[in-house]
């Protein structure tokens, strides 16, 4: 919720306590229109401040893995891997000189492509080869909040599709270069429960094959681990 929305709804929930409080009577439908509007503007700001605290989290959360991934990725382990010989993030990035993309729309630098499947998205966090110029890891970062869209199309597959579709399975004539990855980062609990983890099986379930034939690893990081 912005903040001049927010200012304004409790501009009006201000004005409309000092109304109630005045003493002025109020029946019948103006009273019920009175209490609806004060309910609305309650639940609306706690809806607000619950969505800014979970992403305040999510921050958080981004933070630790970013400064894990600098110091010490190998302590950074994933869950799941698609690769059987990748354990920790260690074997994505040792060897490689790599940047990265932190909540920032520079990370696609092919916006006119495939806007149906992930136009105005932008992961979390992405990961590059400073030798190609080319992104390699996507890490969607949450911490309660369920995954975007439907289980079919969801936010982890339209990165997946994007990731294949705009990168390079061998990089150079020198081998493959920095490996590929699309990973979810969120607390272990957040794997177990349905209402956030259906969406994520299904991916591993539907999409290990192709990531397989495409040398792109899928796993998750677990973030009350580092």
């Amino acid at each position: 919720m912005s903040g001049s929305r927010l200012c304004s709804q409790r501009s009006l929930h201000n004005s409309l306590l000092r109304f109630w409080q005045s003493g002025y009577s109020v029946e019948g439908k103006t009273q019920r229109l009175c209490i609806a509007v004060l309910s609305s503007i309650f639940c609306q700001s706690r809806v607000g401040g619950n969505i800014a605290r979970m992403n305040q989290r999510e921050k958080v959360i981004e933070r630790r893995l970013l400064d894990n991934l600098k110091k010490c990725p190998q302590e950074v382990i994933i869950h799941r891997a698609t690769s059987p010989d990748v354990k920790t993030m260690a074997d994505l990035l040792d060897g490689y000189k790599w940047d990265k993309f932190h909540d920032t729309s520079d990370w696609n630098k092919l916006k006119h492509l495939m806007q149906d499947v992930s136009g105005g998205m932008c992961p979390d966090v992405v990961i590059y080869s400073k030798m190609t110029d080319e992104n390699r890891i996507y890490v969607e970062v949450k911490d309660t909040s369920r995954l975007g869209y439907g289980v079919e199309d969801s936010q982890i597959i339209r990165y997946f599709l994007h990731l294949l579709v705009t990168t390079k399975k061998i990089l150079s004539k020198n081998g493959p270069g920095m490996p590929r990855a699309v990973l979810l980062c969120a607390p272990s609990q957040w794997f177990k429960h349905p209402r956030t983890a259906k969406p994520w099986d299904y991916f591993l379930e539907h999409f290990s094959g192709l990531a397989e034939a495409f040398n792109i690893t899928l796993g998750e990081i677990h973030s009350d681990e580092f």
